[in-house]
């Protein structure tokens, strides 16, 4: 081969042999950084190697394969993209940066970790019920501790009644009782000396002197002779009623009564409030009716109510329309519609002697002491109907003689106070039964009255001139949890 037609091998192989290397290191950077496009090029330089020969012209050259403008014609090979296996998805983890990156920079030498492997469904669901427990537990601990820190509501029971220390003194031969509504004090009536005595429940004892009522305070068959004694609802005034002058109306905040009393009235009884405290009823015993009083007048009205013989006991239904009258030479009781003022034409038949009325705090039942045959009369006020079989007050119940009944607030019991036996008996209300052993207190006991929150009974004793006290073993005890 002549010199113008033939290149010198020696001096192609020279010149393939420098761009075979350029291209090798090339490859090899930019396969292990991940980028397929510039390891495609550097392989090409790598792979392609130089072809000689002349060019058009004639003249002696070398086209590089791969490099544009390198003073040879590209290579009119057609570079063939490499297989998907050549190129790995997830790069391998490197353990060393590659050779000529700064120490310390990472950013064109991506580091992953293999990712996690998931823990088997049973673990989520352990764990899961895990995190429940752990709720559960800590509501119950809540709960026990705010339940611990909350005051119990207090529920009622009771325990057996018994006497509180020595009987109360008072006036001679004390009859009715009654308590102020604010459960502070205590009314007696002294039949025999025309006074009534008020006693502080706190200290338990009477409170200043006696309070003279009627015209003649000194008692005897010419004045005075209280029998009865009730409240206003609002507390303010006392009514007292006398055999002989009518009703003397005391101030509850002076203590002192009224020196007009209400007159033109005449053995009188018992005496009622109306719940609405607006009217009065009380019992005449010589004439047989009824004297109704606005209480705002002080007033009587003019027409009186008839009723049965010898009325004494007087109370009205909680809900103030209907009124219970015990007629003792009768021996029924007379109701009384109180809208009307007139009485209901056929009384109610009871026992021998009725003397006491008391309904309970519901308004359901009346209860009716009866004295000379012992007994307490039952009567359905819805129906207006006896039971037909009085409760006995004892097995030697000739000997008893009930007077007074009084509910205590909680309707649950009653106390029937007897005037022979120097008793009081308990009587519960649901079974209807009374207390095989009776609660012995002074002479001849006539009325009873509890203290608005039931825990204690007053009994008048008209013989000892005293005033048993009962605490009624009502207890208020935290309810369990």
């Amino acid at each position: 081969m002549s010199a113008s037609d033939g290149c010198d091998d020696e001096v192609w192989a020279a010149r393939g042999s420098e761009r075979a290397s350029a291209g090798a290191a090339k490859a090899d950077v930019s396969g292990a950084a991940g980028d397929p496009d510039q390891g495609s090029s550097a392989e090409s330089l790598a792979t392609g190697g130089v072809t000689g020969g002349r060019s058009e012209d004639g003249s002696c050259g070398a086209s590089d394969s791969g490099l544009e403008g390198s003073g040879g014609r590209p290579s009119r090979e057609v570079e063939q993209p490499l297989e998907s296996a050549d190129i790995p998805r997830n790069p391998p983890i490197a353990q060393f940066p590659p050779a000529g990156l700064p120490p310390g920079q990472t950013d064109r030498w991506p580091l992953q970790e293999p990712p996690p492997k998931r823990s088997g469904g049973w673990k989520r669901l352990a764990a899961l019920l895990g995190v429940v427990a752990l709720l559960v537990v800590a509501a119950g601990v809540g709960w026990f501790l705010y339940d611990r820190s909350q005051p119990r509501p207090l529920v009622r029971t009771y325990v057996a009644p018994q006497v509180l220390g020595d009987p109360i003194p008072v006036g001679d031969g004390p009859d009715a009782v009654a308590f102020t509504p604010d459960g502070t004090r205590a009314y007696v009536t002294n039949y025999e000396d025309g006074t009534v005595t008020v006693i502080d429940v706190a200290s338990g004892q009477p409170s200043g002197t006696p309070i003279p009522v009627g015209d003649n305070p000194r008692g005897g068959f010419n004045g005075g002779r209280p029998t009865a004694v009730a409240f206003t609802p609002d507390g303010t005034r006392a009514y007292v009623t006398t055999l002989d002058d009518g009703i003397t109306v005391i101030d509850v905040a002076s203590g002192q009564p009224d020196p007009n009393p209400i007159r033109r009235l005449r053995y009188t009884f018992g005496v009622a409030f109306t719940p609405d405290g607006t009217r009065a009823y009380v019992t005449n015993n010589d004439d047989n009716t009824v004297a109704v009083i606005d209480v705002a007048s002080g007033r009587p009205d003019p027409t009186r109510i008839p009723v049965g013989l010898a009325p004494s006991g007087v109370a009205f239904t909680p809900d103030g329309t209907r009124a219970y009258v015990a007629n003792t030479d009768a021996n029924t009781v007379t109701v009384i519609d109180v809208a009307s003022g007139r009485p209901d034409p056929t009384p109610i038949p009871v026992g021998i002697e009725p003397r006491g009325v008391a309904f309970s705090p519901d308004g359901t039942r009346a209860y009716v002491t009866n004295g000379r045959d012992s007994t307490l009369s039952v009567i359905d006020v819805a129906s207006g109907r006896p039971d037909p079989t009085p409760v006995p007050l004892g097995p030697d119940r000739a000997r008893k003689f009930p007077l007074g009944v009084a509910f205590s607030p909680d309707g649950t019991r009653a106390y029937v106070a007897n005037n022979f036996a120097n008793t009081v008996t308990v009587i519960d209300v649901a079974s209807g039964r009374p207390d095989p052993t009776p609660i012995p207190v002074g002479l001849a006991p006539s009325e009873v009255a509890f203290t608005p929150d039931g825990t204690r009974a007053y009994v008048t004793n008209s013989t000892s001139d005293t005033v048993t006290v009962i605490d009624t073993g009502l207890r208020f005890v935290p309810a369990e949890r």
